[in-house]
């Protein structure tokens, strides 16, 4: 990916446009939000859903997600900036209906973020996903139980 010239923003605001992106579905946007060497981990992951490094990797992990199964609105968006100016923290609630089962979901989320004060792009996001309860609600919780006994063997 080559970088396309962006308007100088905050941290804050790119973390906030992020969060829409999410919500709406229009991933093609990534690349407005994100550096090309990016590291994106989720600190509650576990197998591949780990850690993302580069925009490339990060941008397949998006093609292959099944983003399509659910809808999902974001709700009580509160995003702070710090005494660092690179660094911005976001909290919301993502609520949502899994299609196949009807299943209807509202999960907490943080994501710490850390950017570019030249242009706001992200560097680093560190996500704090409940992955334990979005598996349940997708009917796959055995998958990531045997994944956690894999972290504790």
């Amino acid at each position: 990916m080559s970088e396309t010239p962006v308007a100088a923003r905050s941290v804050a605001d790119t973390l906030r446009a992020l969060v829409g992106i999410v919500a709406n579905g229009d991933f093609s946007a990534l690349a407005d939000v994100y550096a090309d060497d990016v590291v994106v981990t989720h600190a509650f992951g576990v197998g591949e859903h780990v850690r993302w490094e580069g925009f490339d990797e990060l941008a397949a992990h998006f093609e292959r997600a099944p983003l399509d199964r659910f809808s999902r609105t974001v709700r009580d968006l509160k995003v702070w900036s710090t005494d660092d100016p690179e660094v911005a923290v976001a909290e919301y609630v993502m609520e949502g209906r899994v299609h196949a089962t009807g299943r209807t979901f509202a999960l907490p989320n943080v994501v710490v973020a850390r950017g570019r004060l030249s242009d706001g792009r992200l560097v680093e996001t560190r996500d704090y996903h409940h992955h334990g309860a979005m598996s349940a609600f997708f009917g796959i919780l055995p998958d990531y139980v045997k994944e956690l006994e894999k972290m504790a063997a």
